[in-house]
Formats: C-alpha cells, sequence, structure tokens
C-alpha cells in the first residue's frame, strides 16, 4: 500500500471520529431526552451534569428520587461513556475519555436508609450482647424480601453480607448508617 493511500486512509477515519463526536454538553442533553423519554424523569428527579477538562471529559448523574434504580439510570446513561484502553493489558489511555457516574444524592441515600435502621441497629445490639468470642458470627438484618446479616469488625468497621451482590454479597461499611444506607441502596435495585 501507497503512503498517499494510508494517509488518505487515516484522514477518513480521523474525519469520521470527528463527525461522530458529542460535546459533552451534547451528550448530557441525550441523557436527559432518554430520561424523560423512557419514563418522564425531569431534572428535579435526576440532576445531569458535564464538564471537560484537558484529557476528557465526564458526566455526572445525581438520583434525587430515591423511587428511581441507579442500575437502570446507569444502563441509560452509559451509552454516553466513551473510554479507550490498551488493546493488551487493558489500561485506560490517556486522552478523549469520557467517563459517566451515577449515584443517589445525600437526601435519596438517607430515604432509602431510612426503613433499615433500626433493623441494623438492633442487629448491631445482638452482637454486642454476645460472648466476646461469638461477636464475629453474623446477626440478621432483614429475611424478607432478601436475606441480610451484619458481623462487627470492631470500633465503627462492619461487613454486609447481602447473597447474590455482585462482590459475593460482601461489603465492608463504616458506621451503623453507611451499613443502613448500603442495605438500602442495595434492596433498591
Amino acid at each position: 500500500m501507497s503512503e498517499y493511500t494510508l494517509e488518505t486512509n487515516q484522514q477518513t477515519n480521523e474525519e469520521t471520529k470527528m463527525s461522530n463526536y458529542k460535546t459533552p454538553a451534547e451528550a448530557a442533553k441525550e441523557i436527559r431526552t432518554a430520561l424523560k423519554k423512557a419514563k418522564g424523569i425531569t431534572s428535579r428527579q435526576v440532576s445531569v451534569r458535564s464538564e471537560s477538562y484537558s484529557m476528557g471529559s465526564s458526566i455526572r448523574l445525581t438520583i434525587k428520587d430515591p423511587s428511581i434504580s441507579k442500575e437502570w439510570v446507569e444502563e441509560i446513561a452509559k451509552e454516553q461513556q466513551s473510554i479507550s484502553r490498551c488493546e493488551y493489558s487493558g489500561d485506560i489511555l490517556s486522552g478523549g475519555n469520557r467517563f459517566v457516574f451515577v449515584d443517589y444524592s445525600r437526601e435519596a441515600e438517607e430515604a432509602l436508609a431510612a426503613p433499615h435502621l433500626e433493623a441494623v441497629r438492633k442487629a448491631f445490639e445482638e452482637i454486642q450482647s454476645r460472648p466476646e468470642g461469638e461477636r464475629f458470627d453474623p446477626a440478621p438484618i432483614t429475611s424478607s424480601p432478601r436475606e441480610a446479616w451484619l458481623t462487627w469488625e470492631g470500633s465503627e468497621s462492619f461487613e454486609l453480607y447481602v447473597p447474590s451482590e455482585e462482590t459475593y454479597g460482601h461489603r465492608s461499611v463504616w458506621g451503623l448508617e453507611g451499613v443502613a444506607m448500603t442495605l438500602g441502596k442495595i434492596l433498591a435495585a
């Protein structure tokens, strides 16, 4: 293949990439439109913010309404994510990446935690009432619709176990409120 043909092909590929490029603001607008079209979600329920910085951009979605599933929002939003990786090592390459982050607002997290806080406190009280050698055994928090157990690792450090969770069910969590918040997020999914 001649040098001229190779240069022409490279130019065509670069032009194609540029014609498909959306600014972060355009991508955020598409996410807002998709959320609105799918379930009538407004900016009062899910905030969508974009930002650009040297070497890339990001879009941050904040779920303000605790009745909205984080996984569902991620499914829609991740279509706008674009991350270049090394084909050999899988490392993220620098430059031109667009990251998408989805999380609940603090108020939504507190609303998700509220129904579970008393059960978490009771499980902790049960653990504390046990003899010294049995304090590492898990105490049940919930039984339905999904089981959850609490173990105490001393101080304010806890282990939350929810079977069928993607991280083998175990999550290290700080503080009882953190346990209730994490449990609320898992059960809301």
